[in-house]
């Protein structure tokens, strides 16, 4: 299941058919069940296609490494 459904339903503008890129979901000062829950999405943002969008994967990665990094300062 794509994480980031569009509605087809409206009319389309220049700037709704400019291509969404994903970049990783991050959580500032999120507490250990939000951070686990934003690392989840970024796995599902690499590893499930996301038709209505684009991966930046070296993005998403950068993220998941800083979500752990937040993990384990909380520790």
């Amino acid at each position: 299941m794509p994480l980031l459904p569009l509605d087809g339903d409206h009319a389309s503008t220049d700037e709704e058919d400019a291509p969404v890129t994903l970049t990783g979901i991050d959580v500032s000062g999120g507490d250990r069940e939000q951070i686990l829950e934003a690392l989840t999405l970024n796995r599902q943002l690499l590893h499930e296609p996301q038709p209505d969008a684009e991966v930046d994967e070296q993005a998403v990665r950068q993220t998941i490494d800083d979500l752990l990094d937040q993990l384990n300062a909380s520790e």
